[in-house]
């Protein structure tokens, strides 16, 4: 789409600016910048139709109604109605993973929280300790703890709110000490290390005797993640119990399988201390369900079932009943024989995957459920589930969005699929769930939506699964590629283990992320590129596919690689879950000034390049300084306008370092520059350069949104409104200069409008002394429908952005110039349409025109001379036509300049002509509107005065009957004028402006009858103020009837 005239002019004029100006040192010039646009807010727009992964639940056992849900990515989140509606209430904190929350049984004012959620995911975020609050939620308070960096569970003392313990698993990526179980027994304000078994293994269960707070039993873990791979077992798994509140623990053995274990989840029977259920992962046929009713001294294998130990291992026993046992998994499974049979139909018609499962201690028919998909509740013991779909807690990977207007956006979510979404709806009821649609299943990643054809969508799925949408009629094909060992395609599979086994050497495959890197090529959206090892492209959207590079990355032989000192084999547990192929690309990049050139990266950390589209290859890996080897390439972004320059983000959270890797090349990637001033010790995800300035650039990592106004050489935090959350993608909208991010928890969210911070990224736009306004660019006039509703409180609908021009403006904090602010619309002839004023405070402001002209009348009465006729006329004028309007902004002594382009919606089709011959007859009901007030104006003011004189004609016996009469006779005659006033057709400009075509026949009688009539009754009334009630006055003066003035006021002699 082509942008409107008036931005392309303002955008030449930004980029003859652009060049890269002095770096800023001082890390307050950045702050200082952004204060100048604080008006800027970010906004959500959903969807909240499928949810993200639940980690825990919490309720209040003196009220049910009251639920705590902690979430992977998305914080915590609180009803006190049973989630009727939520609210988010762990928001601003440093991460937004959590991993348990428990209410202290003696008072659940006191919630305590661990975070960085358990389950060992590829994509498990990680978080930073322990929090506590005292008042329920409003506040919280940091204990400490900071390094064990995933939290699984917390068994608060029963009658001491004081006494805590955690379990804490431990940094998923590297080993650490900071694991185990930890004591407070002061409310967090020191903690003990009470059980430790090494610097792999941690405590990824815990429960307490509900009957003996003494006496836990805490499920032990040894596990690591690693960018290639995943060891799910070692020798320090096991359970362990203390009997006097964690000074000496015992391991527990009989029974339990030998040799090294895997994940185990635990339970305890709230009735009956003595009773334990675990879910043990071991090796040789013995992973399954085990039960003690001995406190743990001895265990019985009871049933093999356990699905994906590493993810799940979740069991919970019914408070009431010790024979239902229900099993997290990807369904949920449910026993009624004490956990020796299983049936896998507990949650049926829910999202799979289940994590967190809360039965309530007094009716075990009241359970709620924690997926991947959300929260779900069951009055009927597992029956029948309701989902909760007003929490907007959604995990998008990457996103898209199309150059429409209002623009849609496209998104793979976690274990939810892709969805595509509207930026704003064009009715009265905002962004809704229904307003979503499902394009694809699966784990949602990649998708692409053609630029010249918004119904073509490309979406990928995990490994390479890319599809092709018609999104208009619904049809889709699978067009990922396959190698050909015949044209010596893809590579001869890897072991993921050394064994005698032998490769087939016909055989050969593409190694795709799960994430696979999807690009649609600048110059034509039918080329499509994907990335594997190798490159591939098709130039028929799909239909065919051509290898275009060797083997991109460092090609790794991972049955070589040792995770946690321990080489691959078929003893591993949980061996590599999640991870099919290692050396994978992971980001693709082409050129936008040049389609010869492309960038790739790997999860091996290799950086290639080639110039003369895909025949020679080059290894910038080695250029790069200080990124350590090997390290997941997140991103690499060719820049908009120089051709040579290119940024880089690297990802090492996968080795357990969580310093941001962020580098710039002006050369192609010969040279690079570390530019990560300001950034937090956080991994990165994403970086995007703005089309039209090359200085202000954008950011994404695990705790929010960063931007720069100097190309990278400092940044600051953009979290206007934005809770913490990690951001995946970022996109840029060209017609509308919005700012779309992808959140990994918080759905999809905008910032509209940045047009300011172009502005402020301009180097001879900075320091700035005076008072500024800044460019409003293009604003719609789009027409909304108002629906008409009755939906509770529980439907999820978000608000859409004003629908107005937006002029926003700044003021120094030292300006003296004015108390107030004037603002004034005029044509481009200078006719001036439209003025209203405010306050003028400093600092950063927004105000906003409705493109209506100024008001025909000022309204300051609360009578009844209103002359309200069926809503109208308000005292508002018509909406001005599309076009050029000069935006005046006036402080005193200085005098601000600017323009908005206004268009007419572009769904309506009408001519110019007819549009004119519309705005005539809008604006000759407008000119009527002054003089109908001022007519009922003054019919309110003789009533009264003619009111007034009857009470002094009947406090005058002397006066006789027949001024009485003639009094009576002007009061009829003024509510006759009155009731013809209000009868007049003077809403007929409201119903003119319900629609954008020409007036109706009716409309314009109705003006016509408002004209005809309006004029008689007006100059009937003008003949009654300037003749008769004269006339009246005269015969009451005659007789001396007049108000009384009250006595004269004699003043004392001094």
């Amino acid at each position: 789409m082509k942008r409107p005239k008036i931005l392309s002019i303002l955008i030449s004029l930004f980029l003859l600016c652009s060049l890269p100006g002095p770096v800023q040192t001082q890390e307050n010039q950045a702050n200082d910048r952004l204060e100048l646009a604080e008006f800027l807010k970010w906004r959500e727009i959903g969807p909240s139709v499928v949810g993200g992964r639940i980690s825990d639940l919490a309720v209040d056992p003196t009220n049910t109604n009251t639920l705590y849900v902690g979430t992977a990515t998305a914080g915590i989140w609180k009803s006190t109605n049973h989630g009727t509606t939520w609210n988010q209430i762990f928001t601003d904190e440093v991460t937004s993973s959590i991993g348990d929350v428990t209410l202290a049984p003696s008072n659940p004012n006191i919630v305590w929280v661990g975070t960085g959620e358990p389950q060992n995911r590829q994509s498990s975020p990680w978080g930073h300790g322990v929090f506590r609050s005292s008042d329920a939620g409003q506040t919280w308070q940091f204990l400490g703890l900071e390094k064990t960096r995933h939290i699984s569970r917390i068994r608060v003392h029963p009658k001491d709110p004081e006494t805590a313990y955690i379990a804490a698993v431990g940094n998923l990526w590297k080993a650490n000490p900071e694991r185990g179980v930890f004591k407070t027994a002061d409310g967090g304000t020191t903690w003990e290390k009470v059980l430790h078994v090494d610097d792999y293994t941690g405590a990824i269960d815990l429960v307490m005797d509900p009957n003996d707070p003494n006496t836990l039993f805490a499920a032990m873990y040894t596990r690591q993640r690693t960018a290639w791979g995943f060891n799910g077992s070692g020798a320090g798994s096991g359970i362990y119990r203390t009997l006097d509140g964690g000074k000496n623990w015992t391991r527990l053995h009989e029974g339990i399988p030998n040799g090294h274990l895997g994940r185990i989840g635990l339970d305890i029977y709230q009735r009956d201390g003595n009773l334990l259920v675990a879910s043990i992962e071991a090796r040789r046929g013995q992973t399954g369900i085990y039960g003690s009713t001995d406190r743990g001294d001895s265990w019985t294998f009871l049933s093999d079932t356990n699905p994906r130990p590493m993810y799940f291992s979740m069991v919970r026993i019914d408070p009431s009943d010790p024979e239902r046992i229900y099993l997290g998994g990807q369904n949920l499974m449910r026993s009624d024989d004490g956990g020796r049979t299983f049936s896998d139909q507990g949650a049926r018609n829910v999202h799979l995957d289940h994590h967190a499962l809360w039965i309530d201690p007094n009716n075990s028919s009241h359970l709620i459920l924690g997926s991947d998909g959300g929260l779900s509740v069951s009055f009927d013991r597992s029956e029948n589930w309701r989902f909760y779909d007003n929490l907007p807690i959604s995990q998008f990977y990457e996103i898209d969005i199309d150059q429409r207007s209002p623009f849609w956006v496209c998104g793979g979510l976690q274990d939810n699929g892709s969805w595509c979404g509207p930026s704003q709806t064009l009715d009265s009821q905002g962004v809704r769930n229904a307003d979503w649609i499902n394009i694809s299943g699966g784990d949602g990643f990649y998708v692409k939506i053609d630029p010249e054809d918004p119904n073509t969508i490309f979406s990928e799925s995990q490994n390479g699964r890319i599809g092709l949408l018609d999104l208009e009629t619904g049809e889709r094909s699978s067009i990922a590629p396959r190698p050909l060992f015949d044209d010596d395609e893809g590579s001869l599979p890897r072991k993921d283990y050394p064994s005698d086994q032998d490769i087939d050497a016909d055989e050969r495959e593409y190694r795709f992320n799960w994430n696979t890197p999807v690009l649609l090529s600048q110059d034509d959206s039918r080329s499509v590129y994907l990335g594997s090892q190798m490159l591939l492209k098709s130039t028929d959207r799909g239909t065919t596919w051509t290898q275009i590079s060797p083997d991109l990355t460092f090609d790794m032989d991972r049955s070589q690689l040792s995770i946690m000192d321990e080489t691959p084999s078929d003893s591993m547990l949980s061996m590599h879950d999640g991870v099919s192929f290692y050396s994978t690309l992971t980001t693709i990049e082409e050129s936008p000034l040049n389609t010869e050139v492309f960038y790739t990266g790997s999860d091996d950390g290799r950086v290639m390049r080639t110039l003369d589209g895909g025949l020679n290859w080059s290894d910038l890996t080695d250029r790069i300084p200080d990124l350590p080897k090997n390290t997941y390439v997140s991103r690499l972004v060719a820049s908009n306008t120089i051709e040579g320059r290119v940024y880089g983000t690297f990802d090492r959270h996968y080795s357990g370092d969580f310093q941001p890797y962020v580098y710039r090349s002006e050369d192609f990637g010969k040279s690079w520059t570390s530019i990560t001033s300001g950034l937090p010790e956080s991994s990165v995800n994403v970086i995007v350069e703005h089309p039209d300035q090359i200085n202000l650039l954008f950011l994404g990592n695990e705790v929010g949104i960063f931007v720069s106004m100097n190309g990278g050489d400092h940044w600051e935090r953009l979290m206007t409104g934005l809770p913490t959350v990690p951001v995946d993608d970022i996109k840029i909208h060209l017609e509308n200069n919005d700012l779309v991010i992808g959140t990994h928890g918080r759905g999809i969210w905008i910032l509209d409008d940045i047009t300011p911070l172009v502005e402020l990224a301009r180097p001879d736009n900075w320091p700035m002394e005076n008072p500024h306004l800044f460019q409003t660019g293009v604003a719609i006039q789009w027409r909304t429908t108002n629906v008409q509703e009755w939906t509770g409180s529980a439907e999820f609908r978000l608000p859409n952005p004003t629908n107005d021009a937006r002029i926003r403006y700044w003021v120094p904090a030292d300006f003296k110039g004015s108390s107030d602010v004037k603002f004034t619309i005029l044509t481009t002839t200078g006719q001036q349409i439209r003025s209203f004023s405010q306050k003028m405070t400093p600092g950063a402001h927004e105000e906003l025109w409705d493109y209506r002209i100024d008001p025909a009348f000022i309204n300051d009465s609360t009578g009844s001379g209103t002359n309200r006729f069926r809503g109208g006329p308000r005292p508002q004028g018509p909406m001005d036509l599309p076009g050029i309007y000069q935006i005046q902004v006036e402080l005193g002594q200085v005098t601000m300049f600017g323009d908005v382009m206004v268009r007419l919606d572009p769904r309506i089709g009408i001519s110019n002509s007819e549009l004119q011959a519309r705005q005539e007859a809008l604006m000759s009901i407008y000119r009527l509107q002054k003089p109908v007030f001022d007519a009922s104006q003054a019919v309110q003011r003789l009533q009264e005065q003619v009111q007034g004189v009857i009470h002094l004609i009947n406090a005058a016996p002397e006066a006789g009957e027949t001024l009485g009469q003639e009094a009576e006779k002007i009061i009829d005659t003024l509510d006759d004028i009155q009731s013809n006033l209000r009868d007049l057709p003077m809403g007929v400009g409201g119903s003119i402006e319900g629609s954008t075509t020409l007036p109706t026949q009716d409309q314009l009688q109705d003006i016509d009858t408002a004209w005809e009539e309006g004029s008689r009754i007006i100059e009937h009334l003008n003949s009654l103020i300037s003749t008769g009630i004269p006339q009246f006055y005269e015969s009451l003066n005659t007789a001396g009837i007049r108000a009384d003035p009250g006595q004269i006021i004699r003043i004392p002699g001094r």
